[in-house]
């Protein structure tokens, strides 16, 4: 068994090459952590309207956000009968507005390595917690060739 990235991108947002790019850093983001468990997850790529209602029914807050991740279990906890990892949830319009300093597609392997980090446990609530989340982002963005993060 190996690792299935399910990408699904909604209509006014697809492009050449990003399905690459999203199975790309999620893979990265799981190598920088050392995860090799088999798996599968889903990356879905949609708009600030979907983020917003799901930022506000999961989380209460009522404002879109980047990015959402949903893990189906603890990551330590996949065997091969329920290998499902999660699904991250990114809305391209704030992949967009946040890409100032960088290209879009960067933006993009950031939080789909953020969402996958995210899924095998991290989180960035404390500061030391925060340093290691972003270390691990930071290992596997220059794996995939995003260095301008």
């Amino acid at each position: 068994m190996t690792t299935t990235i399910h990408v699904q991108i909604a209509g006014p947002f697809r492009a050449k090459g990003l399905t690459a790019l999203i199975r790309g850093a999620a893979l990265a983001a799981m190598q920088a952590e050392e995860f090799s468990t088999p798996c599968e997850m889903t990356v879905r790529v949609t708009d600030d309207a979907e983020l917003r209602a799901l930022n506000a029914q999961f989380r209460q807050i009522d404002k879109p956000t980047d990015v959402l991740s949903f893990n189906a279990q603890a990551a330590g906890e996949l065997s091969e009968r329920d290998p499902y990892l999660g699904d991250i949830v990114i809305s391209m319009e704030r992949c967009r507005a946040q890409a100032k300093k960088h290209s879009v597609e960067d933006e993009l392997a950031l939080l789909v390595a953020h969402g996958t980090l995210h899924l095998l446990g991290h989180d960035h609530m404390t500061p030391q917690d925060k340093k290691v989340m972003w270390a691990a982002q930071k290992k596997a963005l220059r794996a995939v060739g995003a260095l301008n993060l």
